[in-house]
């Protein structure tokens, strides 16, 4: 293995444990602000982060003709390229639209932290049946760890009871337990699916962008989007902001500043199915994020639901022999 996708690698596995953590942040952030609010305030602080780091990385790189501004002629000049301007433009419309979703389903009772880590990692499932739009078709497999996923799925957010003994009554209590999809399970699916056009996006950009420079530009978009719904729909109070200030720290440096461009230098090095493969370690870190940081519990089923959705995550990234 070569040291780039070592590194790659070791880059990815870093973020997974860092958005893991991120899901009781979010928790603890949203009993004192709005999901918009928290959004917002995070891509700011993500957004400075990086803006303050890029000399430092061009230095570092020996990248001279890359500062954040370049005197030229006619003035100062951004030193953004097209592509970086456009990857992190795109980026920062599905980031700021998948964490708001992500954050108003945690808002909500019915999704707890371990639990929307989960439901969050079906888009490792979702990134390879993206994929057939260029023309990267999945095989056999993948449909099959789809059908596997909703079925860990149902089992995470169903009401199920028991009313029956042995092999038959499981089955019974299946078949006549009502299906609790709850709204913020409903949010935070929609936020998986997003998140899987995320990746896919990053997967077009990584290639021919500095990572640094792109994902300081989503973040700012994606703050500038969930502006006018965090000033018209909620009611922004800076006591509230100073109250979730540290989880609000935690997610706008590491999870959004550090891990996001993780996320996108990792994927430099590293094959998109091999990197949704060690991203959907998101989902066990924040599990135990939930029950060590807030003590969240969860049922044997619930359990087993969890389990099925991680190993139908990990059954479709799993690489494929080629074929003579």
């Amino acid at each position: 293995m070569n040291k780039q996708r070592v590194f790659g690698t070791a880059l990815l596995v870093v973020t997974a444990f860092i958005w893991g953590l991120g899901f009781p942040m979010q928790s603890m952030a949203l009993a004192h602000v709005g999901a918009a609010t928290l959004t917002c305030v995070r891509n700011v602080i993500a957004g400075f982060f990086l803006l303050a780091l890029i000399p430092i990385f061009d230095k570092l790189n020996k990248e001279s003709q890359r500062h954040l501004f370049i005197r030229k002629e006619k003035g100062f000049a951004l030193g953004f390229t097209k592509r970086e301007l456009l990857g992190g433009v795109l980026c920062g419309l599905l980031l700021g639209t998948a964490t708001t979703l992500q954050q108003l389903g945690l808002a909500t009772e019915e999704t707890d932290s371990g639990k929307a880590a989960f439901i969050t990692a079906l888009y490792m499932v979702i990134v390879p049946l993206l994929g057939m739009l260029r023309k990267r078709f999945p095989s056999r497999r993948v449909f099959f760890s789809v059908g596997l996923a909703v079925l860990g799925s149902y089992f995470l957010t169903a009401n199920i009871v028991f009313t029956g003994k042995g092999l038959g009554g499981f089955f019974s209590s299946l078949l006549h337990s009502g299906f609790h999809f709850a709204y913020g399970d409903l949010m935070v699916f929609l936020c998986a699916f997003v998140f899987a056009l995320h990746v896919f996006v990053i997967d077009l950009f990584s290639t021919e962008t500095d990572g640094v420079r792109m994902s300081c530009v989503q973040f700012f978009t994606a703050s500038l989007i969930t502006l006018p719904v965090m000033l018209l729909a909620e009611d922004v109070s800076l006591s509230g902001i100073l109250c979730a200030a540290l989880p609000i720290l935690y997610l706008g440096i590491f999870s959004s500043g550090v891990a996001y461009t993780g996320q996108i230098v990792g994927q430099k090095y590293v094959e998109v199915t091999v990197a949704t493969l060690v991203l959907s370690l998101e989902s066990v870190f924040g599990a135990l994020g939930g029950a060590v940081l807030l003590n969240e519990t969860k049922t044997p089923l619930q359990l087993f639901g969890c389990l099925v959705v991680l190993g139908a995550v990990v059954l479709a990234q799993l690489p494929t022999k080629n074929k003579k």
